[in-house]
């Protein structure tokens, strides 16, 4: 069931990551989509081990990589909605550097 559900996480992600990355065609799409798969697989493969070890419980540990793109994938679709860009460097900057 996660596997599933990890299908429809990713193109929760992936559709979102199309329409807000214009500049670059297809490529940076793409590389920005491996590098979520990365992130899943290193989590996937690390809850795993610690399921086998002991340290937490099955149900953690199978959901832990579902449970962190989730929000993630929730999020790209809110600013693809809402038809920003994904990486608005001037927005960013506000955040951190208020004036």
């Amino acid at each position: 069931m996660t596997l599933s559900l990890a299908c429809i996480i990713f193109f929760i992600i992936g559709a979102p990551l199309g329409s807000m990355i214009r500049k670059g065609g297809f490529g940076m799409p793409v590389i920005v989509s491996i590098g979520f798969f990365i992130a899943y697989h290193i989590v996937s493969v690390t809850a795993e081990k610690m399921v086998k070890e002991s340290e937490v419980s099955v149900i953690q540990g199978m959901w832990a990589a579902n449970l962190i793109l989730l929000p993630i994938g929730l999020f790209l679709s809110l600013q693809a909605n809402s038809d920003s860009q994904l990486f608005n460097w001037s927005t960013i900057k506000k955040l951190f550097f208020k004036p």
